[in-house]
């Protein structure tokens, strides 16, 4: 029977010997992707930290074990107008092409936000999933509204207004 590793009872001496964290941010401090309505993955094309080489270039997850793991993910808009209807902000995991789970975060919905447009707007969660050794997550934004120009707001190295972050927590 394999010992259960969790942040209560860590101890780095029994480890199984799986380094996984991460750390990721979007590539510049105001990056327009210029995003459409519907669903739009977003990219945290540059790593702060991954100890188990388990991202990709745009920040996409791999698990590199089955378990359980914790992710935090954080994204901050400039540019928002009356006509964006809705955000809507999700963590997925795929095996292989297949979705097999989605965690919803906050959602802004009916705002008028022309009246602070020169304002920033922040949506964030932390999730606990349960995934099986292979998969990959994504973090994903779902827009409806008008199309164009909503600015992803990055910040630095030093002062981070986007990123998405994880780690192993039980195997």
């Amino acid at each position: 029977m394999t010992k259960a590793r969790t942040l209560a009872n860590f101890d780095p001496s029994a480890s199984t010997g799986t380094a996984c964290s991460f750390f990721r941010r979007v590539s510049s401090d105001s990056v327009h992707q210029n995003i459409s309505n519907g669903k739009t993955a977003i990219n945290y094309g540059t790593e702060i930290f991954d100890t188990g080489s388990d991202t990709n270039s745009a920040g996409v997850f791999t698990a590199p074990v089955t378990g359980k793991y914790l992710f935090t993910v954080k994204t901050t808009f400039g540019n928002l107008r009356t006509t964006h209807t809705l955000i809507d902000y999700w963590l997925e995991s795929y095996t292989g092409a297949s979705m097999t789970q989605r965690v919803r975060g906050m959602t802004n919905t009916e705002r008028d936000f022309s009246a602070n447009a020169s304002d920033y707007h922040t949506l964030g969660f932390t999730t606990l999933m349960a995934l099986t050794a292979g998969d990959t997550v994504v973090s994903n934004l779902y827009l409806t509204g008008e199309s164009g120009s909503l600015d992803i707001i990055g910040g630095s190295t030093n002062n981070l207004f986007t990123y998405f972050q994880g780690h192993l927590v039980e195997e």
